[in-house]
């Protein structure tokens, strides 16, 4: 089972507190583009990799913060540092990566919940979210793929 769906059968399965993080912007070279996410769950497990391991830890620490606050925010990793003693030197990737990190709160679980459906019944489906400076994530939709047509 690929990582996407190991996260939407998790989500479906348990009620427990959680944080999505995508990869919602790169600059440069990362190990990941846009897309990528990752479950991390309130008792520290983590589903998926945003990176090649240099930045889960740190999007842990974020995703705790989101989840105690209760709000979605976005986070930029600048590994285009030479500094030897940032992450950026020899981690693999010369570039930044925006990361959104969504609690996912019962209106959110829903929506993943219907996206994991489709995509567990072999229906194409497209999620979108509208994203703001002020209100990363504030709306989500889903569009899937009718028989014959695109999208």
């Amino acid at each position: 089972m690929s990582g996407i769906h190991r996260i939407f059968e998790e989500i479906r399965r348990s009620d427990d507190p959680c944080v999505l993080a995508t990869v919602i912007g790169v600059e440069g070279s990362a190990y990941r583009k846009e897309g990528a996410v990752m479950l991390w769950k309130e008792d520290g497990n983590r589903i998926g990799l945003l990176s090649g391991g240099c930045l889960e830890g740190e999007v842990a620490l974020r995703a705790e913060e989101a989840l105690k606050e209760g709000s979605s925010r976005t986070v930029l990793y600048n590994l285009r540092s030479t500094d030897d003693l940032s992450w950026g030197q020899g981690a693999g990737c010369d570039g930044a990566i925006h990361v959104l990190l969504e609690p996912v709160h019962p209106r959110l679980h829903r929506h993943l919940c219907k996206v994991g459906d489709y995509m567990e019944q072999g229906v194409a489906v497209t999620a979108v979210k509208k994203l703001t400076p002020d209100h990363p994530s504030r709306r989500a939709g889903v569009l899937r793929r009718m028989a014959g047509a695109d999208l």
